[in-house]
């Protein structure tokens, strides 16, 4: 009986023995992958840490470069906004010069037409004083023998007039007066000799421009002349 118990009791010490022999297999190989799960642990924060602050440093990165592409998309709004502006502003520039340019065409063509009338005008006006000299001079033709009457062109459009046969006491005196046509085709008188007062002059003037009779005007000269001798 008491060896049974003793042979128990080794069995027993035995089989604890045993259990603390795995036990302690046991928690060695905990300890061991506790700390080899500790180590990877670890490991993979400092990891995950590494990789979060590159993440934080991309995402600043990517933030600065955002903010760098907004600025230069303003940037370049700002450009395209004042280019636009310009472009209006030369657009109305070019307007307006264009409508001057037009109005300035349009008086051209104006002035032109106005030019081409005046000298139309002249050209008729130089014609008409041109046949009324050379009227004038054929009419007085026929005075020169009996009223003692000589005349010399001075221009296109003056006759100078000399009398003689006027003053009994001196007949070879010299009666003189010039008379010209201006643009306009009206008579003038330019030099009297003796001197006719302009009361005498200015209504016979007046009565050749009207009529255009100039041997009436003519021989009207010599009389006011003979009733100074």
């Amino acid at each position: 009986m008491a060896e049974t118990d003793e042979a128990r009791i080794d069995i027993l010490s035995q089989q604890t023995k045993d259990m603390e022999q795995k036990f302690a297999v046991f928690v060695e190989s905990a300890t061991k992958k506790l700390t080899e799960s500790k180590n990877s642990y670890k490991e993979s924060i400092r990891e995950d840490k590494e990789n979060t602050e590159q993440l934080k440093h991309k995402i600043i990165e990517a933030s600065e470069k955002q903010k760098r592409s907004h600025a230069v998309l303003e940037q370049r709004n700002k450009v395209v906004g004042a280019a636009e502006t310009e472009v209006a502003d030369l657009q109305k520039v070019e307007s307006d010069i264009k409508t001057r340019a037009d109005a300035l065409d349009t008086r051209i063509a104006a002035l032109n037409a106005k030019k081409a009338a005046l000298m139309k005008s002249k050209q008729q006006q130089a014609t008409q004083a041109g046949q009324r000299s050379s009227m004038l001079a054929s009419g007085l033709e026929m005075y020169k023998e009996w009223l003692g009457l000589h005349f010399v062109r001075v221009d296109d459009e003056a006759l100078c007039f000399t009398f003689t046969r006027i003053d009994p006491a001196e007949p070879e005196r010299k009666f003189k007066f010039t008379i010209q046509v201006d643009g306009a085709g009206v008579y003038h008188v330019d030099k009297c000799s003796p001197v006719l007062d302009t009361d005498v002059i200015e209504p016979m003037l007046a009565s050749l421009n009207k009529s255009n009779d100039f041997g009436g005007f003519v021989r009207q000269m010599r009389v006011e002349f003979k009733k100074l001798v």
